[in-house]
């Protein structure tokens, strides 16, 4: 043998200098044949023995490429066929000679690994299975070389495994991942995916995944390009794979369904999106990453509330975005398999959430009428789809191509990818190369809602200015549209006009003398087209009016052009030598009926400031400074003559019909509408220029005096019809002449200064701050100027401060108060109204700016603040200013209510923008919820809305502040003073003290109701919660939150205790019935969960659900039985009240039998859903070894039938078929309910009966 050995080593150390070792070996193996005995076995033996130790010595020239790897590779394929011949032994030893090299850590030439595969499958069908698993369990324990780790994968796959040792298999090559290089793994995870298919699909998957997890936590090499290329091919193979076999996708999409935290891991839902192009599974795909990414949004609304959710749990909507953009980051980075399913899945997001905001199919959807979390969705989508179409050009067609599809089909989801096409328009990157697909929708463009074309136009306006082409094509749409039979065709041409005006005034400064030139010429193109606007519908002037005036006061370039183009459709109305100073007749079309045409107060206020805005600039050609020294004497002139005016002359006065439903009413109606306008408008024009002048103040009494009067007119015309009386708003007074008129007038100056002496017509004092709310309203409403919004910042502070000044240092006996209409809020009430508007808009337009804001309003106060105070510590000093204010009200000799409910509702919305996270925040609303506490307890307040706004706070703090000790209280006294419903005596031996004096006979009903709403809610959020239990991160964070939540379920049940043994009736005792539901739904939830972990149950869970049995069950069932009779008395009481004198049977009111009907819902699902909790805490009891059911009083008879049979006449019950129930398997639902009442012999009971016998 060792000639043999010696023989075979010269030849594979020599190849070259003698025959071929090939041969040799071939020669040695045939010279020994298999039937030749022992000796032949040796010598093969010998052989294989001889190529091991040649293979495992000489690893340089056997590894890698050279003769020597095609030598060895040859060598094992003439050797694979001569094993069969081997006995077991020496199969053995060659396995153990090949698991030694492993052993010690030596990178063999992959194919010798073969022969292991081989010797393993031998030893296996001679049922050696000793040595077979010895081979396998030593693979399996010996650490791998990571050079080799691939090949040996490969090895184990080619291997004939049980079922057991293919777990151990599996587990051992998901444990070798971690040692691997980054190049390794992509073949070593394509091996392990081929080894699932033997029936450890599940095993494989969560072991790749669970690795990627590991990876990306703790791998320096994930922000590597690298690292993500090699997820990428990772991620690749898995595709491939499913795509071969269908259940390995099966229990991939298991696995993530099953993982709490998918979304929160990037190659977890990077493999999603990357198997999702697999046909079978991308519907299926796509509708769980929707509904999960849509869930978690709409859940982040709750955590806002449930503050103390968030330790339990760490899926937030931060957390979700970060790992979609990381996504869209690596997209860009080798994960081109993703790009297309990303898309998609934006696209759906958009489309799921924009249609949250739809109320039927033909509605266009408005930002305002959706969810907040719908619109973080939205952004979510549109941020994605502009980060790739800014990263990859092949998607960029595609992207264009849906968004035309949205606004041609006027889709719910327009609106928001006009928004994306903005968005992409403004990047720049791509848009000059798809310009023909962008200007596709511009064909469409005057058939579109006029929302939408808006939107249109606005997103497509920086391609205007720089694509001359571009540019040419929509001015000849919106040149046709000018004329178009629609008026919404009409109006999207004005507004488009407006807008390439404005785009081509923005560039002009930045083009060449050639581009400034063209762009010149477009200007007075768009100028002339607008001019003909002056001629059409009353909407059409409008709108150009103000689009016009807009541009002026932005540009000077154009302003004297639009000031003459104003002025000259001005002089068509004026009249210069007349006492009737406008002829408003012409303003009116009265072919078949008075109809508006000329907005001529919308034309003179436009007019005038663009000539208050000429006045100060200067610097304007001399023809326009001589219209303009003509207009401002014709526009004095024409203020004169409106002070003077006698309504008569426009035939307005006592007799004059103001009914609008005839056309004489009509007519006068226009006039007096366009007279109030021109009024309003010459009013803020003599204010802004001329109010330090007494004779100019008597002028701004005068023509507010006229208003007066025209609204008085409608006022007697109303009385006499019955009907509503018009507001007394305005529609175009500015946000400027407001702030500067109740600045001057409140703060500035003494006595003596001519504008304070409107201070002593307090009718003009309650114009003035009631219109100052609307013209907030209207300066955000601004249809072209976006830059109008951020200066009304400034003028909407100046008021703020103006206002919470007045509040401040205004008392109970101001004439402020005294002066109150019939109907209707005092001027106090109007300013606190207002300041609440002032606050709420500024939050939700300018959140950021909130801070800055609140910082000028606590100036007022005299209290220096830094500008780095955090929002808890600004808003506390206003808290104590407004308490003092409210308690000034509440002190008041006659109090004043009205003015102290909007206090109360400043002081919760100032209250709702504290910081959860700032320093100190449960001390503040310990603090305020203290405050409230103590004005209950000592202020028998009987007014309802105050008592509902003081305890909707305190409600609304306690949750925050996750304290209900005060509600728990107030519940016991509201039970003590609705009465008993036993009318017994409280458990306790004596009554309760009324300790809170804000509980008495005129508002129990109220907190009644809010203290049920309470419990209601509450319910839902624990329903929630519970169903949140299985996103807690660990065993011990579980154990925490379960009894959490069942301290939670302990508050709500102490509160709903005690108003169920309340003697509530009517409502009360309907929304009592439904929060009990709701609360047995919550309890329902919570058993159904623990049944996945019977047996860990908690103390606290134990005690809770003695308290439902001692505490709520028992008292329900007294309730209902009492419910039961009172409903039954009533029912008599008004039977006989109905009935018919001919002597038929009485028949129920529609009112009466829906409020039947509402029961005979209501009170069996109650019971169903008491039923169903204890027949899960019976599952529970026997899994668990807890007797639970001992703190349950159970039941064989129940009797809660509503016989509607009994109250409905035969004969009605066709006609009101629709209210009672028609179905019958919600007869079947009812008939389970009442475990056959009768039989037992509880009898029939008209409406509704209940007994309780105790199991004996």
């Amino acid at each position: 043998m060792q000639q043999i050995h010696d023989l075979v080593r010269q030849k594979l150390t020599s190849p070259a200098e003698d025959a071929d070792p090939i041969l040799v070996m071939r020669a040695l193996l045939l010279g020994a044949p298999s039937d030749a005995g022992d000796v032949a076995q040796q010598g093969r033996m010998a052989v294989v023995s001889t190529f091991l130790d040649w293979v495992g010595e000489d690893l340089e020239s056997t590894n890698g490429s050279g003769e020597n790897v095609k030598l060895a590779t040859t060598i094992v394929n003439l050797l694979l066929p001569e094993l069969e011949i081997l006995s077991t032994e020496h199969l053995e030893g060659i396995g153990r000679n090949v698991l030694e090299y492993i052993e010690n850590g030596v990178p063999l030439q992959p194919r010798v690994f073969d022969l292991l595969a081989k010797v393993h499958n031998l030893l296996s069908a001679m049922e050696a299975t000793e040595m077979s698993s010895s081979i396998l369990q030593n693979l399996c324990q010996f650490e791998w070389n990571p050079l080799s780790s691939v090949t040996l994968a490969s090895c184990v796959n080619d291997l004939e495994l049980s079922g057991p040792e293919l777990d151990v298999a599996v587990k051992r090559l998901v444990r070798q991942i971690k040692e691997l290089e980054i190049d390794e793994i992509p073949p070593f995870v394509y091996q392990l995916l081929i080894l699932s298919r033997k029936g450890k699909r599940k095993e494989a998957v969560a072991g790749i995944c669970t690795y990627f997890e590991w990876f990306d936590a703790n791998h320096p090499e994930r922000a590597t390009s690298n690292g993500q290329s090699m997820q990428g091919t990772v991620m690749l193979h898995l595709s491939f794979a499913i795509k071969q076999d269908n259940d390995l996708g099966s229990e991939l999409m298991k696995f993530l369904k099953n993982d709490k935290h998918y979304l929160l891991n990037t190659f977890k839902m990077a493999c999603l999106l990357s198997i999702s192009r697999i046909h079978r599974l991308e519907s299926t795909i796509f509708d769980m990453l929707k509904s999960s990414i849509m869930s978690v949004y709409k859940d982040n609304d709750v955590l806002d509330k449930l503050h103390w959710v968030a330790e339990y749990t760490n899926m937030d909507i931060k957390s979700v975005r970060t790992v979609i953009m990381d996504i869209v980051d690596r997209s860009a980075s080798g994960w081109d398999q993703v790009i297309q399913s990303t898309i998609h899945l934006a696209l759906l997001l958009i489309d799921a959430a924009s249609v949250l905001g739809v109320r039927n199919s033909d509605a266009v959807v408005i930002p305002q009428s959706r969810p907040k979390y719908a619109d973080d969705i939205i952004d979510l989508g549109i941020e994605v789809i502009a980060a790739m179409f800014k990263l990859h050009d092949v998607v960029r067609a595609e992207i264009l191509e849906q968004i035309t599809s949205r606004v041609v089909s006027r889709s719910p989801s327009a609106l928001p990818f006009l928004q994306l096409l903005s968005k992409v328009v403004l990047q720049g990157r791509g848009i000059p190369s798809y310009v023909n697909h962008v200007k596709y929708n511009l064909d469409f463009l005057s058939y579109l809602p006029l929302p939408i074309a808006k939107c249109l136009l606005s997103a497509v306006q920086p391609i205007a200015g720089q694509d001359a082409q571009f540019r040419d094509g929509l001015m000849l749409v919106l040149r046709k549209s000018i004329f178009a039979r629609e008026l919404d065709g009409r109006m999207i041409s004005v507004h488009g006009l407006i807008s390439m005006l404005q785009s081509q005034l923005d560039s002009i400064h930045s083009s060449s003398s050639t581009g400034v030139f063209g762009s010149e010429g477009v200007i007075f193109e768009i100028l002339g087209l607008l001019r003909r606007c002056f001629n059409q519908q009353y909407e059409i002037r409008s709108a150009a009016y103000d689009g016009l005036g807009t541009l002026a006061l932005k540009y000077d370039m154009i302003a004297g052009d639009i000031f003459e183009s104003l002025y000259a459709q001005f002089l068509r109305y004026y009249k210069p030598d007349d006492p009737v100073p406008l002829d408003l007749q012409i303003c009116l079309e009265s072919e078949l009926r008075p109809t508006l045409q000329e907005p001529i107060a919308l034309l003179l206020s436009n007019l005038l400031m663009i000539v208050r805005h000429l006045t100060m600039a200067g610097n304007q050609h001399s023809v326009i400074l001589s219209a303009l020294s003509e207009c401002k004497q014709k526009i004095e002139s024409l203020t004169t003559r409106l002070v003077a005016l006698d309504l008569e002359d426009y035939e307005l006065d006592k007799t004059t019909n103001l009914d609008i439903n005839s056309t004489n009413g009509q007519y006068h109606a226009g006039i007096s509408s366009l007279l109030i306008g021109v009024l309003e408008t010459t009013l803020e024009h003599e204010f802004l220029l001329h109010a330090d002048s007494m004779e100019s103040c008597q002028k701004i009494l005068g023509l507010y005096k006229k208003r007066k009067a025209i609204l008085t007119l409608y006022e007697d015309t109303a009385k006499e019809k019955g009907r509503k009386a018009p507001t007394a708003g305005s529609a175009v007074l500015s946000l400027e002449f407001s702030a500067i008129a109740i600045q001057s007038i409140f703060l500035q100056g003494d006595v003596q200064t001519p504008v304070r002496s409107l201070r002593t017509d307090l009718d003009f004092i309650h114009y003035l701050v009631i219109t100052a709310g609307q013209t907030i309203d209207k300066a955000m409403d601004d249809k072209f100027d976006d830059g109008v919004k951020e200066k009304s910042l400034t003028h909407r502070s100046a008021l703020a401060k103006v206002f919470f000044h007045i509040l401040i240092h205004e008392t109970s006996e101001s004439t402020l108060i005294s002066h109150q209409p019939k109907k209707g809020h005092s001027i106090l009430s109007a300013i606190a109204s207002t300041l609440l508007h002032i606050l709420m808009t500024t939050h939700n337009t300018w959140p950021q700016q909130l801070h800055s804001f609140l910082l000028d309003m606590l100036s007022v106060t005299n209290q220096r603040s830094p500008p780095n105070y955090d929002m808890n510590r600004l808003i506390m000093p206003l808290w104590t200013e407004l308490k003092r204010i409210l308690l000034k009200y509440l002190n008041a000799e006659t109090s004043l209510y009205k003015e102290a409910v909007i206090i109360l509702q400043i002081i919760s919305f100032l209250l709702e923008q504290l910081d959860r996270t700032g320093a100190g925040y449960g001390e503040d609303v310990g603090c305020v919820m203290s405050w409230l506490s103590g004005i209950m307890e000592d202020r028998p307040i009987q007014d309802v809305p105050v008592v509902k706004e003081l305890f909707g706070l305190l409600i609304s703090l306690s949750i925050r502040n996750d304290q209900l000790d005060i509600i728990k209280t107030m519940s016991n006294e509201i039970h003590f003073m609705h009465g008993d419903i036993q009318g017994t005596s409280f458990d306790s031996q004596a009554p309760p003290s009324n300790t809170f004096a804000i509980v008495n006979e005129k508002t129990t009903t109220s907190l009644a109701t809010l203290s049920l709403s309470l419990v209601e809610e509450g319910a839902a959020d624990m329903i929630w919660c519970i169903g949140r239990l299985k996103m807690s991160d660990g065993e011990d964070r579980l154990q925490l939150f379960e009894q959490a939540v069942c301290e939670h379920l302990d508050a709500y049940l102490v509160i709903l205790s005690e108003l169920t043994q309340a003697a509530l009736t009517g409502p009360l005792a309907e929304q009592l019935i439904r929060a009990i539901t709701k609360t047995y739904r919550g309890y329902l939830a919570i058993l159904k969960h623990k049944l996945t972990t019977p047996k860990d149950i908690p103390q606290a869970f134990i005690k809770l659900v003695a308290k439902i049995g001692n505490a709520l069950t028992t008292k329900m069932y007294q309730f209902l039985t009492t419910y039961g009779h009172q409903r039954q008395e009533e029912y008599e009481s008004s039977s006989v009240r109905r009935k018919k004198a001919n002597g038929k049977r009485s028949v129920v009111d529609m009112k009466e039998k829906k409020k039947i009907v509402r029961e005979s819902k209501s009170i069996p699902m109650l019971i169903f859903v008491v039923e169903q909790f204890e027949q899960y805490l019976i599952k529970l009891s026997r899994k668990s070894k807890v007797d639970l059911m001992q703190y349950m009083k159970r039941s064989t008879s129940r009797d809660f039938q509503i016989k509607l049979q009994n109250f409905v006449a035969p004969d009605s019950s066709e006609d009101e078929g629709d209210d009672a129930p028609k179905s019958g398997a919600k007869r079947a639902r009812l008939a389970e309910t009442n475990h056959q009442g009768e039989a037992s012999g509880s009898g029939d009971v008209p409406i509704l009966a209940g007994s309780d016998e105790d199991d004996s």
